[in-house]
């Protein structure tokens, strides 16, 4: 069914692994600044909280919260079934109670502090878990209350946040106020952290100039001072907006320039990332041959560097080629993989990805019934965790599983519904998509001034945001529209 080629693209542009570039940023400074794993006895000392000095503590209330402080860390114990949330129950409510007492010097020693049970300093491991309602609750309570450079980190982590939610507009107003920040300070790396984000989520709202723009911003910044680990990244995201546009050969010129960098500076991980990249861009030019190296390549250095993030994507982007080859056995093992690790790390954008990709392998094989079951858990977790561009991935698949089972009623249906989630969200490449699919599905019926409308606006978004491959495609089935019109 050739509605499928508009819809497919949507989760393979979301496999790159870039939409986790900001995050790992953030991982990176929280794990620098404290690389020591403490015992929450050790924490109390360095909180300065002991009983016996707390007697004397003026008003009451107080007292109450720093005893309360002291209970949460010394006789909470999160039961080995238990969730990740109440695996740090106990820190997080020792955490809001020196809130409420606004101790916030000390709150913030709990929020960067690396406790022995958890891999990450605690507001880098909620981000890591998936987490990010409650990272959003625990961020806010220290923005304005401690210094600038504190603001920064908040800031940034609120629009990670955010942006993982699918709340591009509040990812927006939280990186600007990173990149205020930055400047009044005049700190040069968080201000190209700030501008290299602010790229990333105008690259996802399809606003490609302006991700251009605040990419090469950021890029000068890099080159400037000398930053060639940061060039290697911007010049990566520059090569993913292009891709996006369709412009293959843009794109794999930046990710070679990138992948040059990372090979003369001897990053590994660097190398796999754009080499996946590199795979993407093959693919998308029909070179599979070309993409299954790369993507090897990629899923041995991951293997090498013992980096399961990286396999996870690997593993998913060898499905994807495979499936293209027509190979669907294969494909599905691969997607099978990659879900199997990424549960077991706590990749919770991946195991989406997982999940569709294999609602799109079974999908391609024919086997419909697996294609929706595996299509509807991904909506269900979409949902579950807020990803909202995930949830309108899912239920436009879900769409296609239907249309191709010419259930035209429910495919038409899943295509309202993610064409309302990506006008919420401001997914322009998706909204194009969705009104696309529509269109297909609308001449289906022999509705075909109604998929006339649909498909025309379908292309002006297309052509407005630069998409090549998908104007194409749509101009097509406006062909195909015009055959029916003149039977």
């Amino acid at each position: 069914m050739c509605g499928v080629n508009l819809k497919s693209k949507i989760l393979v542009l979301s496999d790159g692994g870039w939409t986790n570039e900001a995050i790992s940023k953030t991982l990176l400074s929280l794990a620098m600044n404290n690389t020591d794993f403490l015992s929450n006895k050790e924490i109390l000392s360095k909180l300065g909280i002991e009983s016996e000095v707390l007697e004397d503590c003026q008003p009451g209330w107080k007292r109450s919260h720093y005893r309360a402080v002291i209970n949460w860390l010394r006789k909470y114990k999160g039961k080995i079934s238990a969730s990740n949330l109440e695996k740090v129950r106990g820190y997080l409510e020792a955490f809001y109670h020196l809130c409420e007492l606004e101790d916030w010097e000390k709150a913030n020693v709990v929020r960067l502090a690396q406790f022995s049970e958890i891999q990450q300093p605690l507001n880098a491991q909620l981000q890591i878990w998936g987490l990010y309602h409650e990272v959003i609750r625990f961020e806010k309570n220290l923005l304005g209350k401690i210094s600038c450079l504190t603001d920064i980190s908040c800031t940034r982590n609120l629009g990670n946040a955010n942006y993982l939610l699918s709340n591009y507009s509040q990812a927006i107003v939280f990186w600007q106020q990173s990149l205020t920040l930055a400047k009044r300070l005049g700190d040069d790396g968080e201000e190209q952290s700030a501008l290299n984000n602010l790229g990333t989520v105008y690259r996802t709202k399809s606003d490609y100039p302006k991700a251009i723009q605040y990419f090469q911003k950021a890029l000068s910044i890099a080159r400037k001072f000398c930053d060639q680990q940061g060039e290697a990244q911007i010049l990566g995201n520059l090569g993913n907006v292009y891709y996006s546009m369709g412009d293959y050969p843009g794109a794999l010129a930046y990710q070679r320039q990138s992948l040059a960098l990372e090979d003369q500076l001897g990053n590994r991980r660097g190398q796999g990332t754009t080499l996946g990249s590199i795979g993407n861009i093959y693919q998308a030019m029909g070179e599979y041959n070309q993409a299954l190296v790369c993507h090897q390549q990629h899923l041995a250095i991951a293997e090498e560097s013992g980096d399961p993030a990286e396999k996870g994507r690997a593993l998913g982007s060898l499905g994807y080629v495979h499936w293209a080859l027509g190979d669907y056995v294969q494909a599905i093992n691969y997607h099978q993989q990659a879900l199997i690790l990424v549960r077991e790390i706590g990749d919770r954008l991946g195991e989406g990805n997982a999940l569709g990709g294999l609602g799109l392998a079974y999908y391609y094989s024919g086997d419909y019934r697996q294609a929706i079951l595996h299509h509807e858990q991904h909506l269900n977790f979409a949902r579950a965790v807020g990803d909202r561009q995930g949830e309108g991935a899912a239920v436009g698949n879900l769409g296609e599983v239907h249309l191709a089972l010419k259930n035209y009623s429910e495919a038409i249906q899943c295509f309202q519904q993610h064409l309302k989630l990506t006008q919420e969200i401001g997914d322009r490449l998706g909204e194009g998509n969705a009104l696309g699919n529509l269109g297909i599905a609308l001449i289906e019926v022999r509705y075909f001034s109604e998929a006339k409308e649909y498909l025309q606006k379908s292309l002006e978004i297309f052509s407005q945001i630069g998409n090549r491959t998908g104007e194409a495609e749509v101009l097509k089935y406006l062909t195909k529209l015009k055959e029916n019109l003149e039977e």
